[in-house]
């Protein structure tokens, strides 16, 4: 995921400047930042680790100061922690694109010459310097943990509290993938510490080969860590970028029941079932990963409000978009939605805006799937029905209909 905070006055070019930035870059993550707020951009540069900053200026003839908007720059590109920076100039000329660049920015575009190759070409340049820039351990604040039996190769993921690497366990023989959690400070959201924590505690607990391994937690001073299963495959968002046949769609969706099967049985719900999630291991079966949103219907404690919206639009049932209350078939109605991707190449439902999509899922009717795989429409009906009573009512109603569609899919290799 690419993190690029976008703070720009205009907003017809504030929304060109996120279209193309979504377009070009496919796993950005779009911030918006007030401009003319100084301080605000200085104190969201110190607290989130930002991977690119779009920033535009206004120079002298477009009713602003060029001396007080370089002054702005200098101050913002002096911070340890600044991202690569494309500076979006209203006004200004040749000098002013020589001074922003000789303080440090990646570019510098003329707003009155915008157009989506230049832009492109930015954004290409920036995302490379970034990742010379971690490749190099150019951050200054990175930080490289020493944990003993554990070798750091390289940072896969970061965010403003936690770390991911990729490393190489001594004890176990081979590569692992490290998760890290900074421990919170008073200014911090303990729930987030305390869901990472109890993500190991339940997850240890349950063996199945279609869920990823977890071989170690421990806590140090500063923070939490677990040790678990890497998958040099990469996960099924990434598979997804290519055809799959309607058989190996179904095996995906058999293999994911299994997962679900066994949480289902100890009372946890998934919550964020989505293809990224799921991950891949070399002889394509699948494994699923990432506990932090769960539903533990045992937990003493509760670690998110009752009408509060957690995990990915494109993907939550309609009473997790509402906040309501969920059980086992909400996972389900996730699983139709990765089923339908599968099978027809796109998502069930878009729109402009995240809140768009929350509310298709809640009303708009279930997607038609191509002629050529209208066989499984029967059973997309029932995982993406509206109403939860009109979902299969468990995980192995699910598996029993696939196995009708392709009998001995259970059997490995079938």
């Amino acid at each position: 995921m690419t993190k690029v905070l976008v703070v720009e006055e205009d907003s017809r070019t504030r929304t060109w400047l996120v279209h193309m930035i979504t377009s070009v870059l496919s796993k950005a993550d779009v911030d918006l930042g007030r401009a003319n707020d100084s301080q605000q951009l200085i104190d969201k540069l110190s607290h989130d680790r930002l991977d690119l900053l779009v920033l535009g200026l206004k120079l002298s003839g477009s009713g602003g100061s060029s001396e007080t908007s370089f002054d702005h720059l200098q101050r913002v590109l002096a911070m340890s922690r600044c991202p690569p920076v494309i500076v979006i100039g209203e006004g200004g000329d040749e000098l002013d694109a020589v001074k922003a660049m000789k303080l440090g920015a990646t570019n510098f575009l003329p707003k009155r010459l915008l157009a989506q190759g230049v832009m492109s070409e930015a954004l290409e340049d920036a995302t490379r310097e970034q990742r010379r820039r971690r490749e190099g351990a150019l951050w200054d604040d990175v930080r490289v943990p020493e944990l003993t039996g554990y070798k750091i190769i390289r940072s896969l993921a970061r965010t403003r509290r936690s770390e991911v690497y990729l490393a190489f366990s001594e004890p176990l023989g081979h590569e692992v993938v490290l998760k890290l959690m900074d421990r919170p400070t008073a200014d911090d959201d303990d729930r987030t510490y305390q869901r990472f924590k109890r993500e190991y505690s339940f997850t240890v607990e349950l063996e199945s080969p279609r869920l990823a391994r977890v071989f170690d937690f421990g806590e140090t001073d500063d923070s939490a860590f677990i040790v678990m299963e890497y998958f040099p495959e990469g996960d099924l968002k990434q598979r997804m970028a290519g055809p799959i046949l309607p058989k190996q769609a179904v095996r995906y969706v058999y293999q994911i029941c299994e997962a679900l099967e066994t949480i289902h049985a100890k009372g946890i719900i998934h919550r964020d079932l989505k293809p990224s999630n799921i991950m891949l291991r070399p002889d394509d079966s699948i494994a699923l990963i990432d506990f932090g949103l769960a539903h533990f219907s045992h937990a003493t404690t509760r670690l998110t409000g009752i009408r509060e919206i957690q995990g990915t639009p494109h993907y939550l049932s309609p009473e997790q978009a509402a906040g309501q209350p969920v059980d086992e078939r909400s996972d389900l109605y996730g699983l139709g939605v990765i089923l339908y991707e599968m099978l027809s190449g796109e998502k069930p439902y878009s729109g402009k805006t995240a809140l768009d999509v929350l509310e298709k899922h809640r009303r708009a009717p279930v997607p038609v799937l191509p002629a050529f795989v209208s066989r499984f429409q029967p059973m997309l009906n029932r995982l993406m029905a509206k109403a939860g009573d009109d979902r299969y009512a468990n995980v192995q109603l699910v598996m029993r209909e696939i196995i009708a569609f392709y009998p001995g899919l259970e059997t490995p290799g079938a």
